[in-house]
């Protein structure tokens, strides 16, 4: 019985301590895998450290590696810091500050446009369909247009700074 819990605790121990993800942020092309008492250690390369974005049901998301590892979520007002992780490539970290005050700006005129928009529809709901409310709902559009279009732009610079960063990690 001994040797059972004996045997189960080295498998356990094993099991735990093998694969190990040990993260740089600030150098990803210094990044290891350290895989448990073996003392082997694999450098981050493209595969394992490489940024993409994905969609989620609400929001999209920057995942790195084959196995899709978050790094941070894009909310309506709010876009993950990836300076940290762009530091080390000079063209993706002059690409990243643009994007975060875009983003930024672009989620302050969606949400400005659409709570005019929502606004006077419920001003004129509640004023019995009156054409005053429903012409400053109107005039909500242009503005939640403006913002998507500069929301478009800010995801094309981070496009551009997530590949700039892409192309620098060793094959």
């Amino acid at each position: 019985m001994k040797y059972l819990i004996a045997a189960l605790t080295v498998v356990v121990t094993a099991t735990n301590a093998g694969g190990q993800l040990v993260v740089d942020l600030k150098n990803p092309a210094g990044q290891t895998i350290q895989t448990g008492g073996f003392g082997m250690e694999q450098p981050c390369n493209y595969d394992r450290c490489a940024l993409r974005m994905t969609t989620g049901l609400i929001s999209w998301r920057i995942v790195r590696g084959a196995e899709g590892a978050s790094v941070g979520n894009l909310g309506m007002f709010t876009a993950p810091d990836l300076e940290p992780d762009f530091s080390k490539v000079p063209d993706a970290a002059a690409e990243i500050r643009p994007f975060r005050q875009g983003y930024s700006r672009s989620g302050m005129f969606m949400g400005a446009g659409a709570a005019v928009v929502f606004g006077g529809i419920a001003a004129a709901g509640l004023q019995g369909n009156k054409w005053a409310p429903l012409a400053v709902s109107l005039a909500g559009l242009p503005v939640l247009w403006y913002g998507s279009w500069l929301r478009g732009k800010s995801i094309e610079v981070l496009s551009k700074s997530i590949w700039l960063y892409n192309r620098s990690l060793p094959r």
